[in-house]
């Protein structure tokens, strides 16, 4: 078994990985703030799909406090990290985990239990992207189609369900294709740019479950000044209550 390690992370939240294990990555910050407010309103019952070792779920915990997570991945490693977290933390009331392949949801009966379902997913499918030669990771960069994602996450979501999730900006014709025809309908979504005079990294994305079609574009999150410092926008979605 992989040696655990500790990873030092702000606001007191105490957080384990592990050799091979998806590593801790802006994209997951900037996503629970673009989840947070709606996930503490109105939407309790949550899934983190392709959870790994529990990062997004601790931030979406700790900005949302009414909700309760359900993390699903195939590593049984990072599910074993992800309990060990939830407890580090205080919260294995809120947070639990299910070792389960993404593509074999369905009869396991998780169709439609969840208000949301929140993922930073594998960035590319087999055969896309720059390979790793380690095949655990090789699994974390490249573990499923974007296909099968939309298929998870329309299984799991109740209708009116919201899915939140992070995707390279340069898939995002892919991402709402894919995501539309799975009646999985977007609704919300925030380009991310390194820095102003660059283009746009990630997508952040925001769809419905069997809603009316309409999209608000929310203005570009540019990370960083010209002179290296962070913007007050995204301090703003780094600070944790």
């Amino acid at each position: 078994m992989p040696n655990d390690f500790f990873v030092a992370l702000a606001h007191d939240l105490n957080y384990f990985s592990a050799d091979g294990l998806q590593p801790v990555t802006t994209d997951s910050v900037l996503l629970a703030a673009f989840a947070a407010e709606k996930l503490d309103q109105k939407r309790r019952v949550v899934c983190d799909l392709f959870a790994g070792s529990g990062l997004l779920s601790l931030l979406a915990a700790r900005r949302s406090p009414r909700i309760a997570l359900t993390g699903i991945d195939i590593d049984e490693n990072a599910c074993r990290l992800y309990r060990k977290n939830a407890a580090e933390n205080g919260l294995t009331e809120r947070m639990t985990a299910i070792c389960r392949d993404a593509a074999a949801l369905k009869g396991q009966g998780l169709d439609g239990r969840f208000d949301a379902v929140i993922a930073n997913p594998p960035y590319f499918s087999v055969g896309r992207g720059a390979a790793s030669p380690d095949p655990t990771r090789q699994t974390v960069r490249q573990g499923c189609s974007l296909e099968m994602m939309a298929d998870a996450a329309a299984l799991l979501l109740k209708n009116g369900g919201t899915l939140f999730l992070c995707y390279p900006a340069e898939r995002m014709a892919e991402l709402i294709c894919a995501l539309s025809a799975r009646g999985l309908i977007p609704k919300r979504l925030r380009m991310v740019a390194h820095t102003a005079e660059k283009r746009p990294a990630i997508v952040l994305l925001e769809a419905v479950k069997g809603a009316a079609h309409g999209l608000i574009c929310e203005k570009p999150l540019i990370q960083y000044e010209k002179n290296g410092d962070m913007t007050a926008d995204c301090a703003a979605m780094y600070a944790l209550p």
